[in-house]
């Protein structure tokens, strides 16, 4: 364990090592035993400081939750503020909603990365999993804003061709920020998932032009 890691309190520790494992296996492939091992603690007081691995995984989602909900939140507001309503595009909504997130996932170290990456995993599970709920509860009302924003674009599309768009959209950039191979396979080894500096502008031009076909009358 590093010197760094040391001067941690053992629930930070545990958090840390939550993150990490939960990012990268999932909840249901990280055990508590593991997640003890990885923070340098003893199970026991895993269950002492969290209880269950249920509730361990909502601290996770719950830690940074804020922070993280609060940028995508002022993405949007900082974008509907500097112009004018009727001349927003949708390409710049959809790179509201995206560069916060790439951004963070960058520039904000290890720990951002991890949990950037549980998220796209969250967003997979099943919404009646209980353990989720911190993520449904924090991150679907900055959602539905951005929902908002793209049904005022296109207002004679129909409702269900803009859901779906949306779906598309959540879905290409959770596998995304999964580091998924797709990428590197289909362009055979031109190119990575994780060329986020790319990815970017190639997926706001992409899903601006599918959002546009939908919305055609």
């Amino acid at each position: 364990m590093t010197a760094a890691r040391r001067k941690q309190s053992s629930p930070e520790r545990i958090l840390d090592a939550a993150e990490r494992l939960f990012s990268r296996r999932g909840f249901y492939g990280a055990s508590l035993r593991d997640i003890a091992k990885d923070a340098g603690v003893q199970m026991s007081l895993v269950n002492y400081h969290f209880g269950p691995k249920e509730d361990l995984f909502r601290q996770v989602v719950r830690r940074r939750a804020d922070e993280h909900a609060s940028a995508i939140a002022a993405s949007l507001e900082a974008l509907l503020e500097r112009q004018e309503r009727e001349s927003v595009t949708v390409e710049d909504v959809i790179r509201a909603l995206l560069t916060p997130i790439i951004d963070r996932y960058i520039n904000g170290g290890e720990g951002w990365r991890d949990y950037i990456q549980l998220l796209s995993r969250a967003s997979h599970q099943h919404h009646d999993a209980n353990f989720i709920a911190p993520f449904v509860e924090t991150y679907q009302p900055i959602m539905d804003q951005y929902t908002d924003e793209f049904l005022s674009l296109f207002p004679k599309a129909d409702k269900p061709d803009v859901f779906w768009s949306i779906v598309f959209l959540e879905a290409a950039l959770a596998n995304i920020l999964l580091q998924s191979t797709l990428a590197e396979r289909v362009s055979q080894g031109a190119f990575t998932a994780t060329d986020l500096d790319t990815v970017l502008e190639r997926m706001v031009r992409f899903f601006g032009a599918g959002f546009r076909e939908i919305a055609r009358p």
